[in-house]
């Protein structure tokens, strides 16, 4: 059994290594730790886009996932990824986010009032696809408070319990 720990903030170089991990115990006995506050969007969608793909889908992933912190990108993560097993830590907070980018001047079209960054768009979208897809998995989507409080301030927090009650995690620590 390998043991694989996502912490710290989650960049292009962490979850390249992160990844290299688990492919080098992926025998459905790779446990993924989770400690982050979050990181980077565009190498957390990647990340969980090639994760999903190289199982299949309806596979697992980890046959467990502890879940110490996870805000944002990890939040994304822990939601994405099926494992066997999911636990969290008593306590900890699951800090779902909507993602954001930094826009410069040159990726706005001033005169019109849009993005005319194309890639930053597509990026946007896919993330939102990616975190749409884990919230209807999760069923989360379909509670109107928690989208409320989704969509109106970027952020959905739950507590442990929440996500135990939810059936998001199947045990606490």
């Amino acid at each position: 059994m390998s043991v694989v720990l996502l912490s710290g903030h989650l960049d292009e170089a962490r979850l390249c290594r992160v990844q290299e991990e688990i492919w080098g115990g992926l025998d459905n006995s790779c446990v993924l730790v989770i400690d982050s506050l979050g990181g980077d969007l565009q190498p957390t969608v990647d990340f969980v886009e090639e994760m999903l793909d190289s199982v299949g889908v309806g596979r697992t992933v980890f046959s467990s996932m502890r879940i110490y912190n996870a805000e944002s990108a990890a939040a994304l993560i822990s939601l994405a990824l099926p494992a066997a097993v999911k636990e969290m830590r008593e306590g900890a907070i699951l800090g779902v986010h909507r993602g954001s980018v930094i826009l410069d001047t040159s990726d706005l079209d001033l005169v019109n009032g849009s993005v005319a960054n194309h890639a930053t768009l597509a990026l946007l979208r896919r993330h939102e696809a990616t975190l749409k897809e884990a919230l209807v998995k999760r069923d989360l989507s379909s509670d109107p408070k928690l989208m409320a409080e989704l969509y109106g301030s970027n952020w959905l927090h739950l507590s442990a319990e929440e996500c135990l009650r939810r059936g998001i995690v199947t045990r606490l620590f």
